[in-house]
């Protein structure tokens, strides 16, 4: 009867550690920052969710700012990507993407931006829609600023990529790290036109 008992006790125990075994695996499963949806790019084939916790993503030290990609290409079936922008305070340059619709929603900090002819002065919560084809830009107020920033269809993440570097850590990056040369080069792959600054004048 003992060994009845044991014997109960241990498959038991192995059907406990089963249980916690498949269920770790499926939490990690859409809890993660390397979740792909490899799907021929068909944004409707993608259907498996995901969540990323503040410091999660693919982090880029960009000029002199940081971004964190919370979703691309790679997870989105390229029908948006989803970047997370600190950014310096100062000048920012005026451009026009030819590929994509941009839209910011802005979290901490305050920003001068131009589109087209229209200039606003935008603070937290401020959401801004920057139409694909026309120009715009924005400067930094006094504090760094954080905001998101949303493309349309996806592949701004990749000038990102290309015109800036890993992260070695989750914060800004050294001063003196942005490379103009690089940038430009990056910006003709992807079809962004750089036209000059956008300074802050509140």
């Amino acid at each position: 009867m003992k060994k009845y008992g044991l014997l109960m006790s241990i498959i038991l125990g192995l059907l406990c550690l089963t249980a916690v075994l498949v269920f770790a695996q499926d939490n990690s499963a859409h809890h993660s920052a390397s979740v792909e949806c490899t799907d021929g790019g068909d944004p409707a084939a993608c259907t498996q969710g995901y969540m990323l916790t503040a410091d999660e993503g693919e982090a880029i030290w960009f000029g002199d700012g940081l971004v964190t990609i919370k979703a691309s290409a790679e997870t989105t079936g390229g029908s948006m990507a989803v970047m997370e922008f600190i950014s310096l305070p100062g000048p920012g340059p005026l451009h026009l993407h030819h590929l994509e619709t941009e839209a910011f929603y802005i979290l901490e900090g305050q920003m001068r931006v131009v589109v087209g002819d229209e200039s606003w002065i935008a603070g937290p919560e401020s959401f801004v829609w920057l139409p694909r084809g026309i120009q715009h830009g924005y400067a930094v107020g006094d504090v760094p600023l954080r905001m998101l920033v949303i493309a349309l269809p996806a592949g701004f993440e990749d000038f990102i990529r290309e015109a800036g570097e890993p992260a070695q850590e989750h914060a800004l990056p050294p001063l003196g790290l942005f490379d103009m040369d690089r940038t430009m080069a990056a910006a003709a792959n992807h079809q962004i036109d750089m036209l000059g600054l956008v300074e802050f004048e509140p």
